[in-house]
């Protein structure tokens, strides 16, 4: 039996710790919305309209409409569901936002509603962003089918070619008994999917019920970690994480990361919440002994540790969706999370009670603590479901929207704003543009540091967390007294770079390729037979950027052409067995060199400059892709010395 601290200790260690009036306040009214027809339900926080701020899609059940409220600033919204076209009455549960055909505005997927206590679910929902206001269903002719019983799900760049990959959850269905295989779709770069679910790995069929993507391990891609709830027989059943291996397959880690706790999982809400670099995972369960909620703390060594009890966050009831999010912007993470099943044969589910919606404060301890009257409405008479953190009114303090869905006709089925009330501390927001990989950035990891004694933190930017939701594109930082700081974004291009000395209190807009390139990168080339004057390093390890180094010029005649150099950061690709056949990407008659045989692409031209002229093979599979320059300078005094720029991109075009 676990023995539980009293807890008016830790809310009167909290209130003598914390500035006066940190919390939210009822906004609610601003959003008027119905969610009908029952079932669980998400929301997503996305910038439609491309003017600065963030507007909030609602879902609604089956014979519903949905809602898109748009932001009018000022704390304002209004409904423009009907006239962006997206007041369809089929009916939804989840909904993720995120610009999956890359053309820089958010698009947005919709999983089907009803399938967990129902027989059968609604068809999911993919809605292109037009541009100029509306949206257009595409599903139709996406390749994407949604299963039996869709529920949540996340996009993320799975393989890091600048398209975002859709992974869906099946939840199973009570009703028949019947467990159904996760879907996973890699992006065409169409507007159309293929299904790699079975070849990839990840098709289990446990009754999943949330998913997030994550770089857990810090190799620079995206794995994948799923909260499974809904054994078809209530047994419980633990979390389910798989590995990038970097060639769109996965492998289940569960065991090994020690992340293979039983429960019933509901939530999966990644975030750094003891600032060392690395992110954790929250994660809700039925609650009651046995059944506990989880905070999982990287251990940065590729495993996790449950410190739930230790933290404190052991002892509350039934939840569904979680958010990490930093209220009072002292600069660690706190914790919001809320959720119920009011509804028969469960009613409320836990110690008898249902969950009002709790606002956990992180004590910079390594445990948070609940202060009283910082959470004003009671929700624990509600269908509360997702939650989703957002800065909606851009003061730099996160605010939260929790879904409520209908259970009786007596009790409305309205969400729940709540505003931050903000206080003093400084912040800095980030909203990135990806150049050379997907234009949101999804999949980014955001480092922010500023001077003593705010600590450095980090951010992913992802898209679908929580349950059944899509929070800030936009991160936020707090940076309690600090008055500038500087930014770190590893994309998911794999190039890394900083941007120093930023203001503060601001929203900033960070485009790839514009910030001062970090980290060392490994020189490659593409070799093909007939390439004439391949030149040889006499380095055995990539040189670091700006570095000299001396090749040898003397077989490169002018006008040679037909290899490509190109810079690979470490990060971003690992470990690769050079010399690399290219065959499986459509040029069977080159391969992949490195260091001592790398190639270049350009010519000894006059007065000691570099000309550039790129004959690549046709390769299919590298077509459009971002390639990492290390542009080389001639010096013209020392013949074959040369030295290495910042990175320039390239780019393999057909």
């Amino acid at each position: 039996m676990r023995l539980r601290a009293p807890r008016w200790l830790a809310v009167t260690a909290l209130l003598s710790a914390l500035p006066a009036q940190v919390g939210f306040v009822d906004a609610s009214t601003t959003i008027p919305f119905d969610r009908t027809g029952g079932g669980l339900g998400g929301a997503a926080w996305l910038d439609y309209d491309l003017d600065g701020d963030l507007d909030l899609f609602l879902p609604s059940g089956t014979g519903g409409a949905c809602g898109l409220f748009r932001n009018d600033g000022g704390g304002a919204f209004s409904d423009v569901a009907v006239q962006a076209g997206l007041d369809s009455l089929a009916g939804f549960s989840a909904a993720v936002a995120g610009d999956l055909d890359n053309d820089g505005d958010p698009d947005l997927f919709l999983s089907g509603d009803g399938s967990m206590m129902t027989p059968a679910a609604t068809p999911c929902g993919l809605f292109r962003n037009n541009g100029d206001g509306t949206f257009s269903d595409v599903i139709d002719t996406s390749g994407i089918q949604g299963g039996a019983s869709p529920l949540s799900a996340a996009l993320g760049d799975l393989d890091n070619d600048g398209l975002l990959d859709l992974f869906i959850c099946s939840s199973g269905s009570q009703p028949t008994k019947t467990q159904h295989p996760n879907q996973l779709y890699r992006n065409n770069g169409n507007l159309t999917f293929t299904d790699i679910s079975a070849s990839s790995g990840v098709d289990t069929a446990n009754g999943a019920c949330a998913v997030a993507m994550l770089d857990y391990d810090r190799d620079g891609d995206q794995d994948i970690m799923v909260a499974v709830c809904h054994d078809a027989f209530f047994a419980l059943t633990p979390f389910e994480l798989f590995r990038n291996n970097g060639d769109l397959t996965f492998t289940d880690v569960s065991a090994a990361a020690g992340v293979d706790l039983p429960g019933f999982w509901m939530s999966v809400t990644p975030g750094d919440y003891d600032n060392d670099g690395d992110v954790d995972v929250f994660a809700t369960n039925s609650g009651d002994v046995g059944k506990e909620h989880a905070l999982l703390r990287n251990n940065g060594d590729g495993t996790f540790t449950d410190v739930a009890e230790e933290a404190g966050l052991t002892q509350w009831e039934f939840g569904w969706g979680a958010s990490f999010l930093d209220v009072d912007n002292d600069a660690d993470l706190d914790l919001f999370f809320a959720g119920s099943l009011p509804v028969a044969p469960f009613h409320i589910v836990g110690p008898g009670v249902g969950n009002p919606g709790r606002l956990l404060y992180n004590q910079g301890d390594g445990t948070f603590a609940e202060v009283a009257g910082a959470q004003p409405v009671d929700m624990s008479r509600l269908f509360t479901t997702g939650v989703a953190q957002a800065d909606y009114d851009g003061d730099g303090f996160a605010d939260v929207v929790v879904v409520v869905g209908e259970f009786e006709p007596t009790v409305p089925a309205a969400p729940i704003l709540l505003r931050n009330r903000g206080n003093a501390n400084h912040w800095l927001g980030v909203r990135l543009v990806g150049s050379h990989g997907n234009r949101g950035g999804v999949g980014a990891l955001i480092e922010v540091t500023a001077a003593a004694p705010t600590p450095a933190q980090v951010r992913e930017v992802r898209a679908g967390s929580s349950f059944l939701c899509s929070e800030t594109p936009w991160p936020v930082f707090g940076l309690n007294t600090a008055t500038q700081a500087s930014v770190r974004v590893n994309w998911p291009s794999g190039l890394r770079e900083v941007f120093a000395g930023v203001a503060v209190d601001r929203y900033i807009t960070l485009q790839e390729g514009t910030g001062e390139p970090e980290g060392s990168y490994v020189p490659f080339g593409v070799g093909c037979p007939g390439a004439a004057g391949v030149p040889q390093l006499d380095a055995t390890a990539g040189p670091e950027l700006g570095a000299t180094f001396v090749a040898d010029l003397t077989q490169l005649p002018s006008g040679a052409a037909g290899a490509l150099l190109v810079g690979a950061s470490k990060q971003s690709w690992g470990p690769l067995p050079l010399p690399l056949s290219l065959a499986p990407l459509g040029a069977p008659q080159c391969v992949l060199t490195v260091s001592a045989e790398a190639a270049t692409p350009f010519f000894a031209a006059a007065g000691g400059t570099a000309a550039w002229q790129l004959n690549v093979p046709p390769t299919p599979a590298l077509a459009g892709l971002p390639f990492y320059n290390q542009a080389v300078v001639v010096d013209g005094t020392a013949p074959g010395r040369l030295t290495l720029s910042n990175a320039a991109v390239a780019w393999i075009g057909l």
